[in-house]
Order: structure tokens, then C-alpha cells, then sequence
């Protein structure tokens, strides 16, 4: 099975981004929360050309995926292009 990631907002401590309503947003992790970690953990699934996808732990099959509007959402289905993210250091 592979590893789960989680993506850790720079700055705030223990701010994650966790889907809801298949929306992501940035929000503060409580303590003990099951339904948060399941909501802010993903699959990274690398593409052939370098970049990586990221597929909710929950929903197997959705990605983050960026709208044409520039909101970030889970979606099934979409252009693999809007779900491919290039990772920098």
C-alpha cells in the first residue's frame, strides 16, 4: 500500500489542507479527529512526466484538481493536466 502524505501549510502550526464537501481548504488539525486525517491525507501518484498526482485517501479515484476558475477541489474524471502538480524544493 503506499504511503499517505499530508500537505502542511508553511507558517501556521498544524495547518492542513483537508478536503470537505470535496473543497479544499486550510484548516487547523484537532486533536483526535479521524474524519480531519482521513480528509487531509493522500496517495501521491507519480506521472510520467515528473509530476505527481494526488489522490484522496478516502474517495479513491478523485484528485486535487484545479478548476478553470482557480478553485481547488476533488474531482473524478477531470483533465489529467488540472490534477498534475510538479513538486519544488
Amino acid at each position: 500500500m503506499p504511503e499517505l502524505v499530508s500537505i502542511q501549510v508553511v507558517g501556521p502550526d498544524h495547518v492542513y489542507l483537508r478536503h470537505e464537501n470535496f473543497v479544499l481548504h486550510a484548516q487547523k488539525q484537532p486533536k483526535g479527529h479521524s474524519l480531519f486525517e482521513a480528509d487531509s491525507s493522500f496517495r501521491m501518484v507519480p506521472i510520467d512526466s515528473g509530476g505527481v498526482r494526488f489522490e484522496a485517501s478516502n474517495y479513491p479515484g478523485m484528485f486535487i484538481t484545479v478548476n478553470e476558475s482557480g478553485s481547488v477541489v476533488l474531482a473524478k474524471g477531470r483533465p489529467v493536466e488540472q490534477s498534475t502538480f510538479v513538486l519544488v524544493k
